[in-house]
């Protein structure tokens, strides 16, 4: 691309319009608005045949359309909201260009922001020529190849691309002859990130930075181009995905021999992390049938599984904090074991009470996960609810007079059941 002149606009270096000729792209695609008539003609009964006559078009085109769509509209039949350029719009673009207006002349005329117009006549221009001209029907075909989706990725493509940006988000640091090196320790320290001499070690390449630097490493090759947000999406590509395709992504990562140690052990702490996380739901199905045999042989056993909410993990975490008959006094003290239970902040004339912290936190976790499965599908709880709510309680509130009330009523299950079982023995 020529250098800009002096002088010239500053989106001059940005404009796409003066690229080399392109090929002839053949003839031009029907608009989206011949295939939302055509679709409606298709929802209200209509044949392909008639359809494709009613439209203006061929009947195979049609007879595609229809079968590659699978028979459904592959585009909402709503009229566009008028965000973007019509063919209208860009026909009286063209006229109006052609007439020699400026750009917020045309704006006014068609109602549109001034950069709209000036985005449109720099990007969707004619280029065949060698020289800018805009012209309607080149401008819409440009703009319907630009919408359709989904678009194959540059990163994907360009593979030299993807190792020169995953390798500046890694935050590597390589010495002069580019071998690496590892920096110095950089904690957190409130707003700052260390000295400010050590500052440049802390943290990797941000995408700005990599979008930029791009610019200056490979000034003359227009394929190693790529915006921070695409580097932003490509740093989001495990964050964002389920659970098995994060698994499926993290055992496919391959480690050159020449990476350093840093890499090589972070690549292989997450695969057998990976590895440990496939492996967990294996050993809970073979030790589920197990624990729910050991709990259906305690006394108590089957009172506690006849309760909503409690499974077998849930009530064999119960039974090791209860323990046996006779170490907690009462359901009183059975609530503070779990940390239910509020403590008492009164002072003077105020009286005020304070959630309880402490306790047994994985019997604190039980009845947490027994509190919201009721709250959730359980209907006498959900009544509870709605009557705590409309006396102005919070939801954080009904869950913590809940998880109480639920300490109280298994504990008392879980005793009369043991005293009832020793009952029957001694007799």
């Amino acid at each position: 691309m020529p250098e800009r002149p002096e002088g010239g606009r500053r989106q001059w270096a940005a404009d796409r319009a003066l690229r080399p000729a392109m090929r002839s792209p053949g003839r031009p695609e029907p608009s989206r608005a011949v295939h939302r008539a055509f679709w409606r003609l298709i929802a209200k009964g209509g044949t392909t045949e008639d359809a494709a006559a009613e439209v203006g078009v061929s009947t195979p085109v049609a007879s595609r359309w229809f079968r590659h769509a699978g028979g459904m509209s592959p585009i909402s039949l709503a009229e566009p909201t008028g965000r973007f350029l019509c063919f209208a719009e860009r026909e009286e673009i063209s006229l109006l260009n052609a007439q020699g207006h400026g750009v917020r002349e045309i704006a006014r005329r068609i109602g549109r922001d001034p950069g709209t117009v000036s985005r449109e006549l720099r990007r969707n221009a004619a280029t065949r020529a060698g020289q800018r001209g805009y012209r309607a029907g080149v401008a819409q075909r440009k703009a319907q190849q630009a919408a359709k989706r989904p678009k194959q990725a540059k990163l994907a493509t360009n593979p030299r691309l993807r190792e020169y940006v995953e390798h500046k988000l890694a935050g590597a640091v390589t010495d002069a002859h580019g071998r690496p090196i590892s920096g110095p320790n950089v904690p957190w320290a409130g707003r700052r990130l260390g000295r400010r001499q050590d500052r440049r070690w802390g943290v990797s390449w941000s995408p700005e930075q990599i979008s930029n630097r791009l610019k200056v490493d490979f000034p003359d090759d227009e394929s190693m181009r790529i915006s921070p947000e695409t580097i932003y999406h490509l740093r989001a590509q495990l964050r964002g995905r389920s659970l098995v395709s994060q698994l499926d992504r993290i055992e496919k990562l391959q480690v050159a021999t020449t990476a350093s140690v840093e890499e090589r052990m972070s690549v292989f702490t997450l695969q057998s992390i990976a590895s440990r996380i496939r492996f967990l739901p294996q050993q809970i199905a073979e030790l589920d049938p197990q624990l729910l045999d050991l709990i259906k042989q305690h006394p108590a056993g089957p009172a506690l599984l006849a309760e909503a909410g409690v499974g077998p993990v849930v009530a064999a975490q119960l039974f090791i904090s209860w323990s046996h008959h006779g170490r907690v006094r009462n359901e009183a003290a059975f609530a503070s074991l779990a940390g239910v239970a509020p403590l008492e902040t009164s002072s003077g004339l105020n009286s005020r009470h304070r959630l309880n912290r402490g306790g047994d936190r994985a019997l604190n976790r039980a009845l947490h996960t027994v509190a919201i499965t009721r709250m959730r599908c359980h209907p006498e709880t959900r009544a509870y609810e709605i009557r705590r709510s409309a006396n102005g309680k919070t939801h954080r509130d009904v869950r913590r007079s809940l998880k109480r009330a639920l300490a109280r009523r298994l504990y008392r299950r879980i005793e009369s059941a043991v005293r009832l079982h020793e009952a029957a023995t001694a007799a």
